[in-house]
């Protein structure tokens, strides 16, 4: 069956999946889905500020994918997928900084940052997961890596977020999961093979 095979004979392919994945998840589940009640419930920016910062800065960071899509063609998967890694760790806190500015360039600008590291990780990684593994494989290699780690990690992200927030007290606790998770996405992309510049395993 294509689960154990895939377990027996895919297992660092899927493992590096998984780990990209984490940071992955966390940077766009942030953006996505945590900055509406962060901007409106957390930081107490008027729906008249945050909304449209939302809007614009998800327009903007979006355009961004296909170019990345396209230099990860041109220079590589793998070199594309740790920028946008090694970006989204150092992006977090200035990120969180601009957003608590309390302005409409600052809300916009500090979802821009996250946004920009993230479109790396989108425009690389669907056809690095996928150039991952062989045909009879890819399907359930990749389905069950990025699905677990999406559930555990992005599922969690708006939850882990508002809890670190009371925990500390501090607006820009939830830069840290992000740094962390981003961090494991370092290593897991160093580990990857490149799949941009060599024939597709079937």
């Amino acid at each position: 069956p294509p689960l154990t095979s895939s377990f027996r004979t895919q297992v660092r392919g899927m493992a590096s999946l998984f780990g990209i994945t984490v940071g992955f998840a966390v940077c766009s589940y942030t953006v996505l889905a945590f900055v509406v009640s962060y901007l409106t419930s957390v930081l107490k920016y008027p729906p008249t500020i945050a909304f449209p910062a939302i809007l614009v800065a998800t327009f903007l960071g979006s355009i961004a994918i296909p170019a990345f899509g396209a230099l990860s063609d041109r220079i590589g998967r793998r070199p594309v997928i740790v920028a946008g890694a090694v970006g989204t760790a150092l992006a977090a806190y200035p990120a969180y900084l601009l957003l608590s500015l309390g302005t409409l360039v600052g809300a916009i600008a500090g979802q821009l940052l996250i946004w920009l590291f993230m479109a790396m990780f989108c425009g690389a990684c669907p056809a690095a997961f996928s150039e991952m593994f062989p045909t009879r494989l890819r399907t359930t290699a990749v389905g069950v890596s990025y699905s677990v780690a999406l559930a555990l990690f992005g599922g969690t992200t708006p939850f882990v977020s508002t809890w670190l927030i009371e925990l500390t007290g501090s607006v820009l606790a939830p830069a840290a999961f992000i740094v962390a998770t981003a961090l494991v996405s370092v290593v897991a992309a160093l580990r990857m093979r490149e799949t941009a510049l060599s024939e597709l395993p079937t």
